[in-house]
């Protein structure tokens, strides 16, 4: 985010627990006063948990989710 911006809102989760993402693929969506920021996967794996839900109030520099590097989805 811009060195102005210290928060937004989560607005979306694109990606849920158990699926699989590729580096730079979106996971999810934050809301700011002044623009919509998308938050991209920094690995290739698998989504293992969400550390915040949608609406929830979120910094800059904050874990969002855990991933499983290298890992496949199953099924």
């Amino acid at each position: 985010m811009a060195d102005s911006i210290t928060e937004g809102t989560l607005k979306a989760w694109t990606k849920q627990v158990g699926e699989q993402v590729e580096q730079d693929e979106e996971v999810a969506s934050i809301e700011t006063d002044k623009v919509d920021i998308p938050v991209n996967s920094p690995v290739a794996g698998v989504i293992r948990e969400l550390l915040a839900k949608e609406e929830d109030t979120v910094t800059v520099g904050q874990d969002l989710f855990k991933i499983e590097e290298g890992a496949a989805a199953e099924g």
